[in-house]
């Protein structure tokens, strides 16, 4: 909020000296464009101000974006044209629209726009959420498609994820029934960060320089999730150097490359023994992975050992915060929702009942059909990212009748579709059981429910992030009973959000655990 207004602050001090320029500007331009006329008009946008466009709307309005953006396009519309400083945004917060750019216009929506934060932090875009679209990209996303994430692969980390979750159990079974809660965000994300690196780097990240990686990582997503002046504003980019965020990222970013180094050469010391060896015992990590294709000539293209690391940084950026602040959200749902927390459980516990088991595995998580409708329903209304990643229109095209020009950046506002009364009855209550008779779910073919996106820019790690998510569950439900602390009752209970990397919870949920015999 912050950077929000040091925008307005600095454009409103350098309106009075630009605007004669500006005005002589738009006068030739509006001449000049005259002679193009779009085949339909722009969408609609609230009224704008000379430099900073419409960011006196989004600045006056709530201060979450996608709540400030659904309230605009309430009032406008639901494919909607913003222009923040020197960059035309389009917002979409219908279904209908959401189809348009994300299947039938999907190749032209394909690319994303160039962010200046993103650079650095995916070695010049070389990564796969946020490079363009071109070969380099489509290759990244064969490779994630047919090795990287496949369903065998994910599965092959059950024991990973036994283990991670068993310690999470153990944990919190320490200081269950002392009436002490149980910070609930720390031991998730602890459970969720132990999970990703073992899948990512196996044993070859041993613990002290598994924190430092960390952290170092925590602090680039803070850095990464403010707002570039020098991205809406070209001609202050020279502005992030001098506030040292610039400066910050780079230096961040050689210590973490410097790790990647280490990591990355003891990975490749070790395949080189098993192939001189003859060894392959298919227990390979997700780095072992990229190497290996890397290193393979069944691809047309080459990969780079940039690359490499562009990727194996993204499993973290995207691979923790929005599994550990799902799990919140689900939490958090159901202690306030004490019918669903009880059917949930029930459910739970006769599976493990059936089975003769004291904990829930993987084999199990089939049969648990309303806890997957809770997690569904936790998407919906706690989707991990409310925006969908920028989209760039690539080429000038209509959507819904409207014109959206080529260099248009396209955000899809997931959070708005998923509070939706025309696609959802009573759209702000948590009730997974509407799943029981609504055929919706979350891979990319309902357009009304969008936590992982859809088309060609699909998240490629959402089975990844779901075993994890519902293991996880299941044991916590399994095991404990849950209650608020300090004879809080469930409507008492914060559910106010902060938006950073992802939108997490804006105070930590602590739970009071008692151990079920």
């Amino acid at each position: 909020m912050e950077q929000l207004l040091l925008i307005l602050l600095f454009s409103l001090l350098v309106l009075v000296v630009t605007l004669t320029l500006i005005i002589k500007s738009s006068n030739s331009s509006s001449r000049s464009s005259s002679t193009y006329i779009f085949p339909a008009p722009l969408p609609p946008g609230p009224s704008q101000l000379p430099i900073i466009g419409h960011l006196h709307h989004v600045l006056s309005g709530d201060p979450i974006p996608h709540i400030s953006l659904r309230n605009l396009s309430s009032l406008h519309g639901p494919i909607m044209l913003l222009r923040l400083g020197q960059v035309n945004y389009t917002v979409i917060s219908s279904r209908e629209a959401a189809e348009e750019i994300l299947r039938t216009h999907d190749l032209c929506f394909a690319s994303r726009p160039e962010i200046n934060r993103s650079r650095a932090m995916t070695y010049g875009f070389r990564d796969i959420a946020m490079a363009p679209y071109g070969p380099s990209w489509r290759l990244l996303r064969k490779i994630c498609i047919t090795e990287l994430l496949t369903v065998k692969r994910v599965a092959s980390f059950a024991s990973i994820r036994n283990e991670a979750v068993s310690a999470l159990v153990e944990s919190i079974g320490a200081v269950a029934g002392r009436n002490e809660a149980v910070n609930l965000k720390q031991k998730l994300e602890e459970t969720t960060n132990d999970i990703v690196t073992k899948a990512a780097f196996s044993r070859e990240c041993r613990q002290g320089r598994k924190e430092e990686f960390l952290r170092l990582l925590r602090d680039m997503l803070s850095l990464s999730s403010g707002l570039d002046l020098g991205d809406l504003f070209p001609w202050l980019g020279f502005l992030d150097t001098v506030l040292g965020v610039k400066g910050r990222i780079e230096g961040h970013l050689r210590r973490l490359d410097a790790i990647l180094d280490e990591i990355i050469g003891e990975h490749e010391a070790r395949l080189r023994l098993m192939k001189s060896e003859g060894i392959d015992d298919g227990n390979f990590d997700l780095l072992d992975v990229l190497l290996r294709v890397r290193d393979e000539e069944q691809f047309d293209q080459s990969i780079s050992v940039e690359h490499v690391k562009a990727v194996a940084l993204e499993l973290f950026f995207a691979g923790i915060d929005t599994t550990s602040s799902t799990m919140q959200w689900a939490m958090s749902e159901l202690m306030r929702n004490p019918k669903a927390m009880e059917k949930v459980q029930r459910e739970i516990r006769q599976v493990a009942a059936m089975g003769g088991k004291r904990k829930i595995e993987e084999e199990d998580l089939n049969k648990l059909n309303y806890l997957k409708q809770v997690i569904k329903e936790t998407l919906r209304l706690h989707p991990s990212l409310p925006f969908l990643l920028p989209r760039l229109c690539r080429e000038t095209c209509q959507v819904q009748g409207f014109t959206v020009p080529a260099g248009t950046r396209v955000v899809v506002n997931v959070w708005a579709l998923g509070r939706d009364s025309r696609y959802w009855d009573d759209p702000e209550e948590f009730l997974p059981e509407r799943f029981d008779d609504k055929m919706v779910d979350f891979r990319g073919a309902n357009f009304e429910f969008l936590p992982f996106g859809a088309g060609r820019r699909i998240c490629p790690g959402m089975n990844f992030g779901l075993a994890n998510v519902e293991l996880t569950l299941a044991n916590l439900l399994l095991c404990f009973d849950w209650d608020l602390p300090d004879g809080m009752r469930a409507r008492d209970l914060d559910m106010s959000e902060v938006i950073g990397s992802t939108s997490a919870r804006k105070v930590d949920l602590c739970l009071l655990a008692t151990k079920v015999a």
